[in-house]
């Protein structure tokens, strides 16, 4: 049994139902068993509220359990966001319950830990090749895999910066292309049952986050589109000058109408630049501060529940009660 850091298993709900949490709870009855130190963080939509609270018994009994409950709108990688911000663990593990018979928490999260490195669990079948996942990955900033599972363990000395980032809901599924932290996979034999196909809501999620954390992206290169923009209006200026100038038979008003065109695009353009450069600017600052996503909270956990009196001597020979941790 490990006790020498305190890891956070966070699972986020798929479906919902008597099965999932029933696995949820086998999982901490096992990983009780390997981990001295250890909590279980379950993320449930405010819709399964009610059946949760029919089982406050079994709640009870489980060691370190805590379950947060999220609006039933928030998607599935916010709701990754709010298990790993709520995790306290000097190692947080951000799962979902179909890869538990598959993963093997322990082993990725003492390599995190030890090697201080992201590490992400991947299955060995590649699966069907669908176009879907090439697709996402070209118009993203992201190295989405199919054969990437939805298990992640971040250590605690990189999980701050990442949580720090506005895309940090997808930086907790998929590894940037761009991050000074590296990711690292642990291969896992899934079987048959993996790589699970996505949900199509689930890849709806996925697109509108993906672009949602590109909108600044977007924003600034159209901005330089429209530099190019300027810069051909201004060409097409000096080309109808040297029209006028140089060929004797212009058709009256020619010049005049494209020399106005010339200047009418220049100045869209740069307007249109300039507000793409503004608004992804106040879009990066707004999306820094989003608020809450967390509704309320079922909590049972007590990492210092065992605890033994003995009396210690000081240096004036006087005894003192003092409280260790068994």
């Amino acid at each position: 049994m490990r006790s020498d850091f305190l890891a956070s298993f966070c699972f986020v709900s798929e479906q919902g139902g008597e099965a999932e949490f029933a696995a949820i709870c086998d999982f901490s009855d096992r990983i009780a068993k390997e981990f001295q130190y250890f909590e279980v963080v379950y993320v449930l939509p405010d819709t399964e509220h009610p059946k949760i609270q029919a089982h406050t018994q079994k709640l009870s009994m489980l060691k370190n359990m805590r379950i947060l409950i999220v609006s039933e709108t928030v998607n599935v990688y916010r709701r990754r966001f709010v298990a790993a911000s709520e995790a306290i663990g000097e190692v947080v593990v951000v799962s979902v319950p179909s890869d538990i018979e598959t993963v093997d928490y322990a082993a990725m999260a003492a390599e995190a830990f030890s090697a201080e490195r992201i590490m992400m669990a991947r299955s060995r079948r590649a699966g069907k090749i669908h176009v879907y996942y090439p697709f996402m990955r070209w118009i993203s900033n992201y190295r989405i895999n199919r054969q990437d599972m939805k298990t992640i363990a971040v250590p605690r000395n990189i999980l701050p910066a990442l949580l720090e980032r506005t895309t940090a809901p997808l930086d907790l599924r998929f590894e940037p292309k761009k991050f000074r932290f590296p990711y690292e996979r642990m291969m896992f034999d899934a079987g048959k049952t993996n790589p699970v196909k996505t949900p199509f809501p689930e890849r709806l999620e996925l697109a509108v986050e993906t672009i949602s954390a590109s909108v600044s992206d977007f924003l600034r290169q159209y901005a330089l589109f429209s530099v190019l923009v300027m810069v051909g209006s201004v060409l097409y200026a000096l080309y109808a000058v040297g029209v006028l100038l140089f060929k004797p038979d212009v058709q009256p008003g020619w010049f005049s109408t494209s020399f106005t065109q010339a200047l009418f695009v220049f100045f869209v353009a740069s307007a249109l630049g300039l507000i793409s450069l503004g608004v992804a600017e106040i879009y990066d600052r707004l999306r820094g501060r989003e608020v809450s996503l967390l509704t309320s909270e079922i909590s049972n956990t007590s990492f210092f529940a065992s605890t033994l009196d003995v009396n210690v001597e000081t240096d004036d020979c006087e005894p003192v009660a003092q409280t260790l941790t068994e």
